[in-house]
């Protein structure tokens, strides 16, 4: 008899939704306004994400500027007779010599960072060891910096005796 029962129940439910037509306005608001809720959670995970991204890139950006611009002085300084580093308007210029008769020069620069030195001025590499800070920052944003303290040497000793 229990069986009956409840097939019967079933029976009923199965035909109370069948003569239902449609949703009434509170239920499509509610799944609208849960929609909308659980859109804007998602949409602000995703746009934190990309913003986080914006800014890893950039710093990365900065961080391969430094290092190339590094790798460059490292060079020069290890080959040159001479030079010296000018620093100004956002760029770093090098002039140098190279066996005593070839002077070149070298332009750090982008358009949207700002490069700086605290070194100004002639070195000869025979005598001095180059210590010096290099910063890169964003023009459109100069909170966004990269600094990088750095010595450069060169062997010095009996060879130039």
């Amino acid at each position: 008899m229990k069986r009956m029962d409840i097939s019967c129940l079933i029976k009923k439910i199965v035909n109370r939704n069948r003569s239902e037509q449609g949703i009434t306005l509170i239920e499509l608001l509610m799944g609208m306004s849960l929609l909308i809720i659980a859109g804007s959670v998602v949409w602000s995970v995703f746009l934190q994400g990309l913003r986080f991204s914006n800014q890893a890139i950039s710093k990365n950006n900065m961080l391969q500027e430094v290092n190339y611009t590094v790798a460059r002085l490292v060079k020069i300084h290890q080959t040159a007779d001479t030079y010296e580093i000018i620093s100004e308007d956002c760029k770093i210029t090098v002039l140098y010599t190279v066996s005593g008769y070839r002077q070149a020069n070298e332009v750090f620069k982008h358009p949207q960072l700002c490069f700086q030195t605290n070194n100004n001025g002639a070195i000869d590499p025979n005598i001095n060891d180059n210590s010096f800070r290099i910063s890169i920052y964003s023009i459109s944003e100069p909170d966004k910096k990269v600094e990088l303290q750095k010595t450069l040497y060169r062997l010095k000793g009996e060879a130039e005796k």
